[in-house]
């Protein structure tokens, strides 16, 4: 007797089940503010003030996408079935791209540059000059629709700047996002650039601490949540 012909899963299913297996990956919302305030205690040891760390660090993330391109494309057909053509044109070309300019113009976007003096100052021979300082301690928000622009060009504006980062991308993109947390320790220093991996809870938790700037792409609504 032949055995009848199971249906075959619909592109949602394989979806819902992917983020349900995720779960197991996600960061306890418990554990969030320990996280938080060990990067800020990172941060004030001045490293990413530094122009070696900061090219270092560009250099690494760029190294992430050149080596692990294709489990980068894998990831993203899994979740949002995008091709390879597609991924590239969209994303990994353009955020090739972005890192590329940034590792070109770094030095000269750490320079002090000479502004005018106000009326108050004329009096007095002085020039004044504007210093570029890191804000601090970053969180970057990422949709789901791209996964991988949307969170990594933000990331490398955050690391040109001597800024550390805490990266929350979408949970609809659980395997994108997984292989983010997995690879960022290879190729990134661990102390001032972590993935987040979670749902709404995470989110929430992350949302509920102190932040020097906060980076969020997505929808009017959520966002003002």
């Amino acid at each position: 007797m032949s055995e009848v012909p199971q249906p075959s899963k619909t592109r949602l299913q394989e979806r819902q089940e992917a983020i349900e297996a995720s779960r197991a990956f996600y960061t306890p919302a418990a554990e969030i503010q320990g996280i938080v305030n060990e990067m800020r205690v990172n941060f004030q040891t001045h490293v990413t003030k530094e122009y070696g760390f900061r090219q270092a660090q560009l250099h690494g993330l760029k190294q992430l996408i050149t080596e692990r391109q294709s489990e980068i494309y894998d990831a993203l057909y899994k979740d949002i079935h995008k091709n390879e053509t597609g991924a590239y044109i969209t994303e990994i070309g353009l955020v090739l791209s972005e890192i590329n300019y940034a590792i070109k113009n770094l030095s000269s976007w750490m320079v002090p540059r000479k502004v005018s003096n106000s009326w108050v100052n004329i009096p007095v021979l002085t020039s004044t000059k504007l210093f570029p300082e890191p804000l601090g301690v970053t969180l970057i928000i990422s949709p789901w629709n791209y996964p991988i622009l949307l969170t990594l060009n933000p990331l490398i504006g955050a690391i040109a700047a001597g800024c550390s980062a805490v990266i929350k991308p979408s949970s609809v993109t659980c395997n994108v996002t997984h292989l983010l947390a997995q690879l960022f320790p290879n190729y990134l220093d661990p102390k001032f650039y972590r993935v987040i991996e979670g749902s709404h809870d995470v989110s929430d938790a992350l949302l509920a601490q102190k932040w020097d700037k906060i980076f969020f792409t997505g929808s009017g609504s959520i966002g003002k949540e």
